[in-house]
């Protein structure tokens, strides 16, 4: 009889042991995951963190040869894509008399003249309940889905009736494009897609309005003072 319960509480005891060196071993696992993945994690946020760097010290440095090239810039707008890549903005140097738009470099004097479109896309929605109004027991409902109106009937009687509530909501996508007209009969348009930025849309529509207006009024494009602000 001791025998059994020594041999009882022998195993008991093993048993013990080895659950609580199996969940040892199983919280030191997923504690070196853990580790592993933060470290990871860590890893890729200071990769990302140098790519942008060595990026914007790119970019840097591709501006400056602009601005050495074409004098200070009056206005600088990205149009899409990466902040880091020239060939996503529009720069405006006012002292040369010079747009620069993804990559190419057109004087004010070429610019004839622009066109803003939008092509809206509208969805309509329903937002309607349907409500009773004067229903009383031992009424059946009918209900016409072509009209769009319900009646209750209680012995060929109607006794009550079912309208819709609500109203009809819409939502609006715009889809912003920019035309310039260019003095170049090998390729005399530059399309700009801004899609939904209505702000950069009319901030260049009217940048190109001034151009546009100087040209025609005889403007000459020198040194003037000030700028625009920028937008990115």
């Amino acid at each position: 009889m001791y025998l059994i319960i020594a041999a009882s509480v022998v195993i008991v005891g093993a048993l013990v042991a080895f659950l609580i060196v199996t969940e040892n071993k199983w919280a030191r696992q997923k504690r070196e995951i853990q580790e592993k993945k933060a470290a990871q994690e860590k890893a890729a946020a200071r990769a990302a963190a140098e790519q942008l760097h060595v990026l914007q010290r790119r970019f840097d440095r591709e501006y400056q040869q602009l601005t050495e090239q074409y004098g200070n810039c009056a206005q600088r707008i990205c149009i899409g894509g990466s902040d880091y890549e020239l060939k996503n903005y529009l720069f405006v140097f006012e002292e040369s008399g010079t747009l620069y738009l993804r990559g190419e470099a057109i004087p004010f004097s070429k610019i004839l003249g622009y066109q803003l479109t939008d092509d809206q896309k509208v969805e309509m929605e329903d937002n309607v309940s349907y409500i009773t109004e004067g229903f009383a027991s031992g009424t059946s409902i009918g209900y016409n889905q072509d009209d769009g109106f319900g009646v209750a009937r209680s012995l060929g009687a109607i006794n009550a009736v079912t309208r819709p509530v609500g109203s009809r909501t819409s939502t609006v996508e715009h889809d912003y494009r920019l035309y310039i007209n260019i003095d170049d009969l090998s390729s005399p348009t530059r399309i700009i897609p801004l899609y939904e930025e209505k702000n950069k849309a009319y901030q260049i529509s009217h940048l190109l309005e001034i151009i546009v207006h100087r040209n025609r009024s005889g403007y000459s494009h020198s040194i003037v003072a000030g700028g625009l602000e920028e937008i990115s």
